[in-house]
């Protein structure tokens, strides 16, 4: 029986949460703040407080008589709010430095320590490397470009369908894009207009992924069937932005081939 009770006192033994922080070591040099060693320091709900840490500073480390900053620069004194793990066990960051250069160093700027530029030392790493035999091949950036595919009914611009298209850095370029316009969607002769309807003419600058993939709407539609737009004497060029256009759908009831047969429409 009594093996049975102590087995049970074994099993209820609860051993208390750990985590672990990291204290950055901080030094005055040149009146300056300057970052020297991170160390890393475990600790409990019991031993999260001010006077624990110092100790455990003193015993791993051997800093004796120390100060611990917050992320502010500010000295973290031992209270009710910063004991516990709510107040260590967060994402800022702990400093701490000798007490006599802290003190000095105060008295001797009489400023705001937060706004003070803080040093950080880059360790250089003079080792040679050795040679990879690995040569990594990677794809080039692909991004997607809608155009909006225009026709011309009863001297009236009729946006048809968005159809997108597949590009990247290199396939960015006119000829391109009308190559798939014709292959693809049987655009005989196409041509791509902005957003003012002007079209769009193939130069440096309208090369790459910095033109094409943004935001502005860009249309396409037959040359032929432009040019017999443009010509008309209503419908001069410096007029077609302003014109009216008009929006279909695959399911646009006005359309004749949207009912099977006359009677249905009835």
């Amino acid at each position: 029986m009594e093996s049975k009770s102590n087995e049970k006192d074994k099993r209820l033994v609860i051993y208390p949460k750990v985590f672990r922080i990291s204290l950055t070591w901080i030094k005055i040099q040149n009146d300056e703040i300057s970052v020297c060693r991170n160390y890393p320091i475990d600790l409990t709900e019991e031993t999260a407080n001010v006077v624990s840490i110092k100790k455990s500073l003193m015993s791993q480390h051997e800093f004796a008589n120390i100060t611990l900053l917050d992320c502010s620069f500010e000295e973290i004194r031992d209270n009710c709010y910063t004991r516990g793990e709510l107040y260590w066990n967060r994402r800022f960051k702990f400093y701490f430095v000798n007490r006599a250069e802290w003190n000095d160093f105060i008295a001797r700027v009489n400023a705001d320590v937060k706004h003070k530029k803080v040093n950080h030392p880059i360790q250089a790493d003079t080792s040679v490397r050795p040679k990879s035999t690995y040569y990594p091949v990677t794809m080039p950036r692909t991004f997607r470009r809608s155009f909006t595919l225009l026709k011309i009914k009863n001297d009236q611009i009729w946006t048809y369908k968005n159809l997108p298209f597949n590009l990247t850095e290199y396939t960015a370029n006119l000829d391109h894009i009308k190559k798939i316009m014709s292959s693809e969607y049987g655009i005989e002769n196409p041509m791509v207009l902005d957003r003012k309807y002007k079209e769009v003419r193939d130069h440096s600058t309208t090369r790459g992924e910095i033109f094409w993939n943004t935001n502005h709407v860009f249309y396409f539609i037959s040359r032929n069937d432009w040019e017999n737009f443009y010509i008309e004497p209503e419908c001069k060029f410096h007029q077609v932005k302003y014109k009216k256009v008009n929006h279909t759908t695959y399911f646009d009831t006005m359309r004749p081939t949207y009912f099977k047969s006359k009677e249905s429409h009835i």
